[in-house]
């Protein structure tokens, strides 16, 4: 299975503040970062300051849909209580590191609930053995799943194991129109605040846990 460095990202629950998910707080916070380049303009960017761009897509229809704003390498996603960091265009999972600290420096007093870290990996039945549901769980050691849905088209399951005293939080998602199918490791960590976090991920580097996770994928 392939490693999918796009979809994987860092997860924080928490109270954030939306007033700071926005070009003008990236920028005052960022641009001297390796986070925020000089870009030459694009059709698709829709904020500048100074001489850097911001690609932002917000909905406003709904109340809390996710505001999306594309930096160098990295994405944010901010909705509600909810911030997704993500890779744009790197599988170096140090950057999302890097990103994540100096943020939450930067914002030590929000109170946060949880923290996720997803490594996605995909599988294709046209290049690759096909897996059923009953051999991922007899090779991630698992007695129970719980089957979250099915159709015509997919399949959809969810299980809790542990790897080294970890909780992971393993989502099999099954297509059979496509002929593929996805699994997302979710190591998940209960935290109160920012300093828990930065704790986490220093004592749990993301690339170990990378390494970790896909070491446990390539049994498969």
């Amino acid at each position: 299975m392939k490693l999918d460095y796009k979809s994987s990202s860092l997860v924080i629950l928490g109270g954030w503040n939306s007033n700071i998910f926005t070009p003008e707080w990236i920028y005052n916070n960022f641009s001297e970062t390796e986070f925020i380049t000089e870009q030459n303009p694009e059709e698709s960017v829709n904020k500048k300051i100074g001489n850097f761009l911001f690609n932002i897509q917000k909905n406003l229809s709904i109340n809390y849909a996710p505001i999306t704003i594309e930096l160098n390498r990295i994405n944010i996603e901010y909705s509600g209580t909810q911030l997704i960091i993500q890779l744009s265009d790197s599988d170096d999972f140090s950057i999302l590191e890097r990103f994540t600290q100096t943020l939450l420096n930067l914002v030590s007093s929000t109170p946060l609930t949880a923290f996720g870290i997803n490594f996605i990996f995909s599988k294709s039945r046209d290049t690759e053995q096909y897996l059923p549901i009953s051999q991922i769980k007899d090779i991630f050691n698992i007695n129970q799943c719980k089957f979250l849905g099915q159709d015509i088209d997919y399949e959809k399951y969810n299980f809790v194991t542990t790897l080294d005293s970890h909780k992971i939080n393993v989502y099999v998602d099954i297509n059979h129109l496509h002929e593929d199918y996805e699994i997302n490791l979710n190591f998940h960590f209960e935290v109160n605040s920012t300093s828990d976090i930065l704790s986490i991920i220093k004592d749990n580097p993301i690339s170990e846990l990378k390494q970790k996770s896909s070491n446990l994928i390539n049994r498969l």
